[in-house]
């Protein structure tokens, strides 16, 4: 298990998460940044803004860091043509 943070990133600012979180993987990390990314939006679909401009900068305890953009996390679906399918 490694150690990584997912500091978020909104526009000038950035929200440091000070303690976080064993992960096995990166990818375990990224799978929890669109599991909250997914929670954060449907909190925001309820006050009828949704902002998907910010994202969650994974850092792993050597440094290496991934940026998971709130917008690579949903699917956005304005028309009645297509199918729905999954984002990630």
């Amino acid at each position: 298990m490694s150690l990584f943070y997912l500091h978020q990133r909104r526009g000038a600012s950035y929200i440091r998460d000070l303690e976080g979180a064993e992960f096995d993987t990166v990818e375990g990390a990224r799978q929890e940044a669109l599991v909250a990314i997914r929670e954060l939006v449907s909190e925001m679909a309820l006050t009828g803004i949704v902002d998907l401009t910010p994202s969650f900068e994974i850092v792993g305890e050597d440094g290496a860091s991934m940026l998971v953009p709130f917008s690579g996390a949903v699917t956005v679906k304005t028309d009645l043509t297509g199918d729905l399918h999954d984002p990630v």
